[in-house]
């Protein structure tokens, strides 16, 4: 049961990834200018590792209320889940909270003494991977 895991960003994604629903691992960053360049990516990830699911981080204020942040990734989903029936593939996208992620993976990866370059390349990516993990362990 292949899982990838989404924190989407205005210009980058983080991507992680579990092969079997068990562990979750950073895969990669996109960056990206356009939406239709990110989504075509995401399908080539999709098809490439046989995803059957999709969770995608999905940014809210504290108090539950929606942000332009959580606007922008529902229509980032939309479109995606649009190009993954038109493509026919069989890929459910399900969203989980993921309120001060990207926070806490700029945390990790400072006390690992990472360097500020660094963080920059793996927040995103290791935002996904806590996202993707706090599904995993529901």
């Amino acid at each position: 049961m292949p899982i990838l895991s989404l924190d989407v960003g205005t210009k980058k994604i983080g991507v992680a990834y579990s092969e079997y629903g068990l562990l979750a691992d950073e895969f990669c960053t996109i960056n990206y200018t356009s939406q239709l360049q990110a989504i075509t990516e995401i399908l080539f990830l999709i098809k490439n590792k046989k995803v059957d699911k999709l969770i995608i981080g999905l940014p809210c204020y504290a108090s539950g209320t929606d942000s332009n942040q959580t606007n922008h990734v529902r229509d980032f989903s939309k479109k995606l889940e649009e190009k993954i029936k038109s493509s026919k593939i069989d890929a459910q996208i399900l969203f989980e909270d993921e309120e001060l992620t990207t926070k806490e993976a700029e945390r990790i990866l400072f006390s690992q003494g990472k360097s500020l370059e660094v963080v920059r390349e793996r927040r995103d990516q290791l935002a996904a991977k806590l996202i993707l993990d706090q599904y995993l362990n529901r």
